[in-house]
């Protein structure tokens, strides 16, 4: 479960990947394209995760991440609980991963 601020967040990355490839996209893509092109954690995506605190609230999503992206999926939670702590989990790499597709001004 997640606030509204983080969805708002997960909601704009799918505007904006569905904006870029001229086609409606799905949350999964967001996910997907975040994987694709992870090569670490910029500073601003940590920065902004963190002004988004606490991720936690009331909205339901219910993510699956596909078995051909589990590996890499769990490498990048790994590498934002090395860079912001042991309190990141799957919640936090979901909207981080927004942050990807999704930058805050």
């Amino acid at each position: 479960m997640i606030g509204q601020a983080a969805f708002d967040v997960t909601l704009q990355a799918v505007h904006n990947l569905s904006r870029r490839n001229k086609r409606h996209e799905v949350f999964s893509a967001v996910i997907a394209e975040a994987v694709d092109t992870f090569s670490s954690w910029p500073d601003k995506v940590l920065e902004d995760l963190t002004a988004l605190e606490p991720l936690k609230g009331d909205i339901r999503m219910f993510i699956r991440v596909p078995p051909s992206l589990q590996k890499r999926f769990d490498h990048m939670r790994s590498q934002l609980i090395g860079a912001l702590g042991p309190n990141n989990g799957t919640r936090e790499t979901v909207v981080a991963c927004s942050l990807l597709i999704a930058p805050r001004n």
